[in-house]
């Protein structure tokens, strides 16, 4: 009944917001990962537009080249990327990249034959379950609320069967909402912004000297929502999240070899935090010890035995690490020297109200000796939100900031001295996280209190701070920020 031309204009503009709504749904309104510098400090990959972009320090500082994604295969050109992680030795990255697919021949060529198999399954129950949904939510103006109101956000699966179901039996799927109306009137609207069967990667791109693709592999293919790759040390494998219906906030979390080939399910319902340790044969995770509460612990599992085989399933040993409050978005981040490092609510419970701290803190946990430190910031240093940190290449230092201000703050893990790097702005809130070039030099997004721009910058310990988007294309850092009259 509707046609799915996909429009690559609004594909670029759609595919962004899923991916930020994604990160919605798993953790709010929040700063996201936007830029990735390369270990050598030479390249920066960019993510604006719905594009790849290419930042290179020795070509012109500042300078933003589109990288040639011609090499992807059909989808080149209309994927969205995020999620990039640099090979140690700054040659190329892997990444996770979403595309839509217009018919279903197309797309069941792609995908996995069992995600196949159960999407057609679902599919072929759509229109009773369509009904069931009108039996329970009643009518809406949009589908999408009639839904939400039935099963809660609809897993992928269900999205996708939904669109088979229109593809093949059109007819039986708009008798199906005869009872909701406003919802039917609305079910082109729905599948327009859809905009196809939509695929999840996660890739690997080998670089050349000008910015484009000289090598190009799919590691994994879904129709499932796939998150933050990052490389093992030491070893050809790559983890990721899967983000399954059934949670808005756990996910699953894989392994795939970088030649490809099945993945290996190393945890499941755990926050999308992960980490590997330095020898590259253990994943720190984070796991909530009670639905999906504030109350973390943190492990770690051997996957791996020294020569870099995997061990059996029952020689897997998991640790439990660390027990944390984390009132806002867990993460954990493994720092050169083996340590932990992460954030907590300090503070005993119960506790009587009076004279009470609630204060969140940055801790350093030394995986060998199983101790644990509290940087010595000072008080109120740092913000009660404080999920958004990134350590330094040496680990000496940490770059903060939050969700509620777009200020960004350094902080020596050494001494917990803090020093405002940006402040903050009335109304503006972060969006962004930063990113370190070096061990001295980490860039992140800062308003222009002269044009009212939103800038990409680089601060230099001892050095000055400048801005590295100058010239760029106008909107380029647009979302990097947002007034809080914005809408999300």
């Amino acid at each position: 009944m509707w046609s799915r031309n996909i429009d690559i204009k609004k594909v670029k503009e759609y595919l962004p917001a899923l991916l930020f709504l994604l990160s919605v749904s798993l953790t709010g309104c929040v700063p996201v990962e936007r830029f990735w510098w390369s270990p050598d400090g030479e390249k920066a990959v960019v993510t604006f537009e719905g594009r790849v972009h290419l930042v290179c320090e020795s070509r012109r500082s500042g300078e933003v080249i589109a990288i040639d994604d011609s090499a992807a295969g059909s989808a080149a050109g209309s994927a969205v990327w995020d999620g990039v992680d640099w090979f140690a030795d700054s040659s190329g990255f892997v990444a996770h990249r979403a595309f839509p697919v217009e018919q279903w021949t197309d797309f069941v060529s792609l995908i996995p034959a069992e995600e196949a198999q159960q999407i057609e399954r679902i599919s072929e129950s759509m229109p009773d379950f369509l009904r069931s949904t009108v039996v329970l939510g009643g009518d809406a103006e949009k589908l999408s609320v009639l839904l939400d109101r039935a099963i809660g956000a609809p897993s992928d699966s269900v999205r996708n069967a939904l669109l088979l179901a229109q593809e093949r039996h059109p007819d039986a799927v708009i008798e199906s909402l005869s009872g909701a109306p406003r919802a039917r009137k609305n079910l082109g609207a729905y599948v327009e912004e859809i905009q196809g069967y939509m695929v999840h990667e996660i890739v690997s791109v080998a670089l050349d000297s000008d910015a484009g693709m000289s090598g190009f592999s799919v590691l994994h293919r879904s129709v499932e929502t796939l998150a933050s790759p990052q490389i093992a040390p030491e070893f050809p494998l790559v983890a990721f999240a899967r983000i399954s219906s059934g949670s808005k906030a756990l996910v699953s979390v894989e392994v795939v070899s970088l030649d490809g080939g099945p993945t290996t399910v190393c945890a499941r319902r755990v926050h999308p935090a992960f980490s590997w340790s330095i020898d590259g044969r253990s994943l720190t995770t984070m796991v909530p010890t009670a639905g999906e509460g504030i109350l973390t612990q943190i492990k770690s599992i051997r996957l791996l035995d020294e020569e870099g085989t995997w061990l059996p399933d029952d020689q897997r040993v998991t640790s439990n690490l660390v027990a944390s409050a984390m009132p806002f978005k867990p993460r954990v981040e493994t720092l050169p020297d083996g340590d932990l490092l992460l954030a907590s609510r300090s503070g005993d419970f119960p506790v009587v109200n009076e004279g009470a701290s609630f204060e969140a803190h940055l801790y350093r946990f030394s995986v060998e000796d199983c101790t644990l430190e509290r940087i010595a910031t000072a008080p109120h240093a740092l913000p009660m939100d404080l999920g958004y940190f990134v350590a330094s290449p040496d680990g000496k230092r940490v770059a903060v900031v939050e969700s509620e201000t777009d200020a960004v703050a350094v902080v020596e893990l050494s001494t917990g001295e803090t020093e405002i790097i940006s402040p903050s702005h009335r109304g503006w809130k972060c969006r962004t996280l930063p990113h370190w070039r070096s061990a001295d030099e980490v860039s992140f997004a800062a308003l222009s209190e002269s044009t009212n721009r939103i800038e990409w910058r680089m601060w230099k310990k001892g050095g000055e701070t400048r801005n590295l988007s100058e010239g760029w294309p106008a909107g380029s850092t647009d979302g990097w920020l947002k007034l809080s009259e914005e809408k999300e």
